[in-house]
């Protein structure tokens, strides 16, 4: 009668723990995410030319909404379900080794197909009037960050927005990514950047006392003005929708710069050339937008110079680096050179280069 017994409870001993792990989610099928986790990610300016390394600084991370869709391609069945709402991912580490993580965890669903966006920097969906703020329209998986100022000086305090989507099946995800969501993010805003610099008499310096784009005709971006970006992360067609902008005749960019960078020849530059100012901007025509300086030479005020920026459309993850040139024999200047290139030349094998 004693080995029936000791049978059955060897039996529940073997089942119990079986039945457990039945239900448990094994930690390979987590979802992770990173942002460009093999390659630095990074943003525009100052110190946060690196993302990981601003999020372990001052606790910036990147915003994601994302969901999932069951029965996907079976048209009339498809079961749609929000995974992530504006979900914060944050980074510890250091150098390129950061991982990022969130909470609460979340698993893939391996049946089903993923779509996500993910932005930076993270931001709340509380409505403001003026401060930058997230929406989501769930039904039609549309985020729209809000209040988006159109000029920023890059001053440290400014914010570089990024976007990023990503969609394929879970079993993608897991099999080719190792269950990574690896977000490459790109550029929302532009980059105008001046510069200068003088040949003729090095005695002379120049100084520019206020530096202006736009007029009456050709407007731009009011000063205070502030829109909209709109991404539907539904579709891998879609691109980014910007909102109304407020114009105006003209916007100063800079005021009174002394430009110290000096050559001894009229046609090269010298090896480092005074930045004048650097702004990012939203995009928009700039086509026909005139630049106005006022300057001086050796103290002596010239009359205001007007010069064709041929600027064009300022677009989205381009720098737009303007390189004017003072005379100080013929007390003049000109519009030496404007290099448009993008965020990321990829054109090295091994590494981005970084324009920015």
């Amino acid at each position: 009668m004693f080995r029936p017994v000791v049978l059955t409870l060897t039996a529940i001993a073997v089942v119990i723990p079986t039945a457990c792990c039945r239900h448990e989610v094994p930690a390979e099928n987590a979802i992770l995410m990173s942002a460009r986790q093999d390659e630095t990610t990074r943003a525009v300016i100052n110190e946060k030319n690196d993302l990981g390394r601003q999020s372990v600084s001052d606790g910036a991370g990147f915003g994601v909404y994302g969901y999932k869709t069951a029965n996907y391609n079976v048209v009339g069945e498809e079961i749609e379900t929000q995974v992530f709402s504006n979900t914060k991912v944050t980074a510890t580490g250091s150098d390129d080794n950061y991982n990022w993580s969130y909470s609460p965890l979340k698993y893939w669903d391996a049946v089903t197909y993923y779509r996500f966006v993910a932005y930076w920097p993270h931001t709340s969906e509380t409505p403001s009037a003026d401060e930058e703020y997230v929406s989501h329209n769930e039904t039609n998986h549309i985020i729209t960050l809000r209040n988006l100022p159109c000029w920023q000086e890059v001053d440290s305090s400014e914010n570089d927005w990024l976007i990023s989507t990503s969609r394929k099946y879970a079993s993608q995800y897991i099999t080719q990514d190792n269950g990574y969501v690896r977000f490459h993010f790109q550029h929302l805003l532009a980059r105008i950047e001046i510069k200068a610099w003088y040949w003729g008499r090095e005695e002379k310096k120049p100084e520019i006392t206020e530096l202006s784009i736009g007029n009456s005709t050709y407007k731009v971006p009011a000063d205070t003005a502030k829109t909209t970006v709109s991404r539907d992360y539904a579709t891998a067609l879609s691109s980014n929708s910007w909102g109304s902008i407020t114009y105006a005749n003209s916007m100063k960019l800079a005021d009174t710069t002394q430009i110290n960078a000096y050559s001894d020849y009229e046609d090269e530059a010298p090896e480092n050339i005074d930045l004048v100012c650097e702004w990012l901007v939203v995009p928009f025509s700039a086509t026909g937008c005139p630049l106005t300086l006022k300057y001086k030479i050796d103290g002596v005020s010239f009359d205001p110079v007007t010069l064709d920026a041929s600027l064009g459309a300022i677009e989205s993850g381009k720098k737009y680096t303007l390189i004017f040139k003072f005379n100080t024999v013929t007390n003049s200047l000109v519009l030496e050179e404007l290099l448009v290139k993008d965020w990321v030349d990829s054109g090295n094998f091994y590494k981005d280069v970084h324009n920015w």
